[in-house]
C-alpha cells in the first residue's frame, strides 16, 4: 500500500474536523455542555477521542471553535461579499445583521461561549483565539465607522459594546430580546435607513 499523498491528508483532517464540530454542535444542542463528554463526540462523529483532542484539546475548544465559525461563516464573508462601492451606511447595515442574525440563528452556542469565558480557568485558556476574534469585529467595525466620518477608535468600542449588550440579551433565556427590536436599536443609534 501506498503512502497517502499531502492533498489527501489535508482532505481527511478536514473531514474529520468536520465531523467532529458537527457532532459537538449537534450534542451540545439537544444535551448542554456539562453532559456532553468528547468520548461521546468522538464516538458519534465516528474518530477516537485522541484524534478530537488533538484538533480541540478541551470542550471548550471546541466551542470556541464552532463560535469562530459561526462569526466567519455570518459575518465576515457578508461584509467581504458586499460590492466594494458599498456605502459606509450599508456596510456598517450590513454589519449589524450579520452578527445579529448570527446569534439569533445560534444562540444556544453564542450564550454557550457568552457563558464558558465567565467561568474561572476558561477564560484563560481562550484568551488569545478569544483576541483574535474580537479583534477581527473591531478591525472591521474601526473601518467601517472610520469610513462615516467618526472618531472610530471611539466609536468602535461603544459599538462593540452597544452589539455585545444586545446579543446577550438575544440569546437570555429570560424573555430573550426579539432580532428586530435589536437590529431597530442599532439602525436608529446610527441613524441607518431600514432595508
Amino acid at each position: 500500500m501506498s503512502p497517502r499523498n499531502v492533498g489527501t491528508n489535508q482532505r481527511m483532517r478536514a473531514e474529520a474536523k468536520a465531523k467532529i464540530l458537527a457532532c459537538a454542535h449537534r450534542l451540545f444542542r439537544e444535551h448542554g455542555y456539562d453532559s456532553t463528554s468528547l468520548a461521546r463526540i468522538a464516538r458519534e462523529a465516528g474518530v477516537s477521542a485522541g484524534l478530537t483532542v488533538y484538533y480541540f484539546r478541551t470542550k471548550h475548544h471546541l466551542v470556541q471553535a464552532l463560535a469562530d465559525r459561526l462569526l466567519h461563516e455570518r459575518v465576515v464573508r457578508r461584509i467581504e461579499a458586499l460590492d466594494p462601492g458599498a456605502g459606509p451606511d450599508e456596510r456598517l447595515a450590513t454589519l449589524v445583521d450579520a452578527v445579529l442574525e448570527a446569534a439569533a440563528a445560534e444562540p444556544q452556542i453564542i450564550a454557550l461561549h457568552l457563558a464558558l469565558l465567565l467561568r474561572p480557568g476558561i477564560a484563560e485558556t481562550l484568551a488569545d483565539a478569544e483576541h483574535e476574534h474580537e479583534e477581527r469585529l473591531a478591525v472591521l467595525a474601526q473601518e467601517i465607522l472610520a469610513s462615516r466620518g467618526t472618531d472610530a477608535v471611539t466609536e468602535q468600542l461603544l459599538f462593540r459594546t452597544s452589539m455585545m449588550g444586545l446579543v446577550y440579551g438575544m440569546v437570555s433565556p429570560y424573555q430573550p430580546l426579539p432580532l428586530e427590536t435589536a437590529r431597530a436599536h442599532m439602525y436608529a443609534q446610527y441613524g441607518l435607513a431600514e432595508r
